[in-house]
């Protein structure tokens, strides 16, 4: 479908109303997707300052624990009127997706912790950001997405900024540079697992379920041997910003995630960056080296590069078809493919057509 766009007419007719570009459904869905991402990643970024503050008080598992106890007040929130708590759980092959994802909630929630108690919070947000790298590997892999090039490129440089910071073979590599990183690649599984289970016929009291309780037993469990009753006012409620946001984030991804791919999700963490950077500077007053925050500014120039032009529309075909009650021409974007796409996948970021 290779065509000389320079001689295609610069008058459109009106768009096609199913069209990807003229259907406000679609624009709708995007525009609410991507608040929702920025908001979970919002609450997010708020956790794990709070997490932050608890370094010295309590331990890990303890505090990643919370993230389960507080968010068992969404489960009545999210359960309809009349829906039975069966559907808490879910039934027959979706159990190993709902498992992979409480296994993934409760492995992030532990490793963040534990990163963000022991390295400045800049600097351990900024290793967590090979997840937008991991992510496209992943959805391609087991979605099928089919991610664009400039995608790809944009998570390659932002892999760069990920070794400026580390800078493997120079510096030592601790222990919490290591759970920053397994954290990104756990993260990713996180957002693909929510697509993978059934997309809008799965129940969300399902989905949210696996959040809840992933980090309630495992890192209940972990924490016992070590196990410390909170004291103080501040103590607890460090606590319970930490639980109760890391919770609403997850909510929050689980809503964005049914209405845009997971790409874009991981695009919107990009935001992340910035919130965690003004923490440490501002709160912390962290002193950071020239590496990380050239690491750092190459990261968000990686975020840039996905974002600039990602729908930039094009002239019309003329039209085809001259019968009454025929489909007008349609405003194409850059990136759009007529053809039939796999089932939640978004025109917007599948490759162009030759």
């Amino acid at each position: 479908m290779a065509q000389n766009r320079s001689s295609l007419p610069t008058s459109p007719p009106p768009p096609q109303p199913n069209s990807p570009a003229a259907t406000p459904d679609a624009s709708h869905e995007t525009t609410m997707g991507t608040l929702l991402a920025l908001g979970a990643f919002a609450a997010f970024s708020i956790s794990d300052l709070y997490s932050k503050f608890l370094a010295g008080h309590l331990n890990a598992f303890e505090v990643a624990a919370s993230s389960g106890l507080f968010g068992l007040p969404l489960l009545f929130i999210l359960k309809k009127p009349g829906q039975s708590w069966r559907a808490l759980f879910p039934e027959g092959r979706q159990w190993l997706v709902w498992c992979l994802r409480a296994l993934a909630v409760f492995i992030s929630t532990a490793l963040s912790v534990e990163a963000f108690m022991l390295l400045p919070m800049a600097e351990a947000m900024a290793l967590m950001f090979l997840c937008p790298f991991a992510t496209n590997v992943l959805a391609t892999l087991f979605l099928h997405d089919r991610i664009k090039l400039r995608s790809w490129m944009a998570t390659l440089v932002g892999f760069v900024g990920v070794l400026m910071i580390l800078r493997p073979g120079v510096r030592a590599i601790g222990l919490g540079e290591l759970c920053a990183l397994a954290v990104a690649f756990v993260l990713a599984l996180n957002v693909v697992t929510f697509r993978a289970g059934g997309g809008k016929a799965e129940s969300p009291l399902t989905k949210f379920s696996a959040t809840v309780f992933g980090p309630l037993v495992g890192n209940g469990l972990l924490c016992l041997p070590d196990f410390k009753l909170p004291h103080g006012a501040a103590v607890w409620g460090d606590l319970f910003g930490y639980g109760f946001l890391m919770a609403v984030g997850q909510l929050g991804i689980m809503a964005a995630s049914r209405l845009i791919p997971s790409n874009r999700i991981s695009l919107a963490q990009y935001s992340q960056m910035l919130w965690t950077v003004g923490f440490s500077l501002f709160i912390f007053h962290d002193r950071l080296d020239s590496w990380t925050v050239a690491g750092i500014v190459v990261i968000l120039l990686s975020g840039l590069l996905e974002g600039v032009g990602r729908r930039r529309p094009l002239p019309v075909l003329p039209p085809v078809a001259t019968v009454p009650g025929a489909p007008a021409p349609t405003v194409l974007e850059e990136g759009w493919d007529p053809s039939p796409t796999p089932e939640g996948t978004n025109q917007a970021d599948l490759t162009p057509p030759n």
